[in-house]
């Protein structure tokens, strides 16, 4: 809407897209349908969009003929759902994993002449004026925004040792229930739905928002997680844990370290200086206007789907993000590795699920 287009939203649980049309009169058609896989696929009607002249994009799962996953929470897509995108005649899928995965795990869609990209996440950048300069004297020490449970193993450690460098009054923790089980009164400032504050608010009054991936993104280097853009978009900052944001941001832009000491040396330094920060938040923050908006993403799809209008706002253009030669270079020799561990994580999966059958 920000690029003076027309948006619909459609609840495909309550209403499918072919009812939608059947029951609205449209001026105009569309030019693009977007929707992720498992939600409502089948019931979007390939003539009516073809005759429409519009294009399907797919957020897609993963869809090869060994039928394995990079990602266990992400299932394999389903074969009919595949071949009814197929069917349409503009059509792109997209994945947020690095390029050599989506070559190898995606590669189902691509030989049933289906175009598939690597798109990583990117941040909202539309309240440009409304983002406030990062705080001289922040309000927090620590702000986390997400869930414990499912990264407790692997980073829990650190942040204990990250609360010790503050007290519990200028840590802002939002997500799940398990950090009150976990840290219980230790801990005061803890909620448990998502933010209702301006998010810009929140991470330009932080001295730091550590951002910490999880021990399967860290063992395979899967990618990074959004919190890389949302954070460096909404002017705060923050020091990864994984050498892949290299492949977006320098080092003078997003600090990584994979060495406990060296992180919390830095967190120290940064919450007892936060004016140091301050270099580190500008230009990570041009360099996300500049390369990694969802205008930059909006421009991939156009690009992939051959459109030529350009991606602007008055004198502002954006154009697609494109991973360098030595980024792609550099993680060749990972893939044979990757392939192997999760050809075997695979293997392990079915033998188990056997298992489980003879014994009931």
């Amino acid at each position: 809407m920000a690029l003076g287009h027309h948006v619909d939203c459609l609840d495909y649980t309550s209403q499918t897209v072919k009812q939608y049309l059947d029951s609205t009169s449209l001026e105009l058609p569309y030019d693009i349908v977007m929707s992720a896989s498992n939600e409502g696929i089948l019931d979007i009607p390939v003539e009516r969009i073809n005759e429409m002249g519009a294009a399907l994009v797919i957020n897609g799962l993963p869809f090869n003929r060994l039928g394995i996953s990079p990602e266990p929470q992400a299932p394999c897509a389903s074969p009919t759902e595949v071949k009814h995108v197929s069917r349409f005649h503009k059509k792109v899928v997209w994945s947020q994993w690095m390029p050599e995965l989506v070559e190898l795990y995606y590669s189902g869609y691509r030989q049933l002449g289906i175009p598939i990209i690597s798109m990583p996440y990117a941040t909202d950048i539309t309240p440009l004026d409304l983002i406030p300069n990062p705080a001289s004297h922040p309000e927090c020490d620590l702000l986390f925004i997400g869930n414990l449970k499912h990264r407790a193993k692997t980073n829990l450690p650190i942040f204990k040792q990250l609360f010790a460098l503050s007290t519990p009054e200028r840590i802002r923790i939002f997500g799940d229930h398990v950090w009150k089980d976990i840290f219980g009164d230790a801990l005061s400032v803890v909620r448990y739905t998502n933010p209702q504050d301006d998010l810009a608010k929140l991470y330009q009054n932080a001295s730091l928002s550590p951002n910490l991936h999880t021990a399967r993104q860290l063992r395979d280097c899967i990618q990074v997680n959004d919190r890389v853009f949302q954070i460096a978009g909404y002017k705060g900052f923050q020091i990864c844990d994984t050498p892949l944001v290299h492949a977006y941001y320098s080092n003078d832009e997003v600090l990584c370290t994979q060495d406990p000491d060296q992180y919390l040396a830095w967190a120290e330094d940064f919450i007892r200086n936060p004016e140091k920060r301050l270099p580190y938040i500008q230009k990570a923050y041009q360099k996300t206007i500049h390369s990694h908006s969802w205008f930059n993403r909006i421009a991939q799809i156009q690009e992939a789907l051959g459109l030529k209008a350009a991606v602007a706002i008055g004198d502002q253009v954006w154009k697609p993000f494109t991973y360098s030669v030595d980024t792609l270079d550099r993680r060749k020799d990972r893939l044979d590795r990757q392939l192997y561990y999760f050809c075997e994580s695979h293997s392990l999966n079915l033998a188990r699920q056997l298992k489980r059958a003879l014994l009931h």
